[in-house]
């Protein structure tokens, strides 16, 4: 099934296969190290690129034969009030998620841009098609079917790259918006302690 000249919309499931986390029988952090990355939900976040240096490395368990990450996967949160996906790159050889993460991995017969897909996925029609299918009282949480069950709208391929790389510089901008407000609060706190002090020895 090529969908670069025609636009394809149906469910997730078409474009992604979907599959869990690796199954942790006890606490990440009581582990012993190891060689293997492990990626938590509090990892992922929308537009985030993973800072893999700072996840922990465990030991996994020998009978198991863990489905290691590969460059442009996509995580998705499964819990919380918002679910985030993000695709990744420049994954370790050996990597792999909590339970409480999903593993999004493009279909070969869907001409599809990891990038856009977890794009479309952080976007308000897919968050609120979340709100309404996600189970659970205290803890919202989406099962594997209702995220299969997604409604996808997937453009041509050069769509998909435009959208993409606007959707990269958005942000880049954001984040050097962010950078000058920083810059300028710790200016005025400055300026605040300087005026406050010279009151004090007045």
């Amino acid at each position: 099934m090529r969908m670069s000249t025609t636009f394809f919309s149906g469910k997730l499931s078409t474009v992604c296969q979907v599959s869990a986390g690796f199954p942790f029988r006890k606490a990440i952090s009581k582990m012993a190290a190891g060689k293997v990355f492990v990626v938590q939900m509090q990892d992922v976040e929308a537009e985030q690129n993973l800072n893999w240096e700072k996840l922990p490395q465990v030991e996994l368990p020998s009978k198991r034969n863990p489905s290691y990450l590969r460059d442009g996967d996509i995580l998705f949160t499964t819990r919380g009030g918002r679910h985030s996906a993000l695709a990744i790159s420049n994954v370790p050889s050996k990597a792999v998620t909590a339970t409480n993460l999903f593993v999004l991995r493009v279909s070969l017969e869907a001409e599809a841009i990891p990038e856009f897909v977890a794009w479309q996925i952080n976007q308000r029609p897919a968050q609120r098609y979340f709100a309404s299918a996600s189970t659970g009282t205290h803890i919202k949480n989406i099962t594997r079917p209702a995220l299969e069950q997604l409604p996808f709208k997937l453009p041509p391929i050069e769509k998909q790259i435009k959208i993409v790389e606007l959707a990269q510089l958005a942000a880049r901008e954001n984040e050097i918006l962010k950078q000058i407000a920083t810059n300028r609060h710790r200016q005025i706190e400055a300026l605040a302690s300087q005026i406050l002090k010279g009151k004090a020895h007045s």
